[in-house]
């Protein structure tokens, strides 16, 4: 597992991926377009791409919200990818914000939770699951967990 940084009010966390584990029972979010948690969106090549966050990651993210008197109306939890220059990975972003670009973002909820996804981190989250596990090496209590294969 990878170090992790504050960053204003949210969270870097780089090299959190665990391949292979299984996963708890989880939320579906789409990522394409927005629509109910529950069930994943179709892209509109066709594929079905989506990012699962387990309810105890979101009932912690939400505490975090709580705690820190952020508005669940006004503020959204971000789920990106840190690129390098070439484009490469290179950790996981979750960030609470205020700010939404309408022509590149993707907005869904996920329990009390209102999340936003760059389109363009789409590929790099698909068949990852977001979970909280205060026992996790590295740092950081939220790991990514590569639960599906990529369609790509």
């Amino acid at each position: 597992m990878g170090r992790w940084m504050v960053l204003g009010v949210g969270i870097l966390l780089c090299g959190a991926v665990a391949w292979g584990q299984t996963e708890p029972a989880a939320t579906t979010v789409p990522s394409a377009t927005t629509g109910p948690a529950e069930s994943p969106a179709t892209q509109p090549s066709g594929q079905s791409r989506s990012l699962k966050i387990t309810p105890r990651a979101i009932n912690v993210l939400h505490q975090v919200m709580l705690e820190r008197k952020l508005d669940p109306n006004k503020f959204y939890l971000r789920i990106g990818v840190k690129l390098d220059d070439q484009g490469a990975m290179r950790g996981y972003i979750l960030d609470f914000t205020d700010k939404v670009d309408q022509e590149k973002d993707i907005v869904t909820q996920a329990g009390p939770i209102k999340l936003v996804i760059n389109s363009e981190h789409v590929p790099f989250l698909e068949g990852i699951t977001v979970d909280y596990d205060p026992q996790a090496p590295g740092g950081s209590p939220f790991v990514f967990r590569r639960t599906e294969t990529p369609s790509h």
